[in-house]
């Protein structure tokens, strides 16, 4: 009676540590993933952050464009005003100078 107990006792032993070692193999595993899953939302997040960078330079990229039209736009109109004054006032030089001979 006294073997089975002990030999009962020992094989519970024997069990026991045979789960120990299980979930300390499950419980590399289960970090093992989680470092990976971590890795893997760490790389997607930079992803998401580098696009998002991305997109917004390329919208400041369009509207510096848009706005250095506009002022090109607006310089030209200036620039031909200009140039029908400068035109008038040679006109009207010409005219006092052929008026005055």
């Amino acid at each position: 009676m006294i073997e089975e107990v002990v030999k009962s006792i020992l094989e519970a032993e024997d069990k026991a540590e045979k789960m120990v070692e299980q979930a300390r193999v499950q419980a590399g595993q289960t970090a093992a993933d989680a470092e990976a899953e971590c890795d893997r939302i760490r790389k997607e997040g930079s992803a998401k952050v580098k696009a998002r960078v991305a997109e917004e330079y390329r919208l400041a990229a369009q509207a510096a464009e848009k706005a250095a039209r506009q002022e090109e736009e607006k310089l030209a109109a200036e620039v031909d005003r200009q140039c029908g004054e400068y035109a008038k006032n040679v006109d009207a030089a010409v005219k006092i100078v052929l008026e005055s001979l």
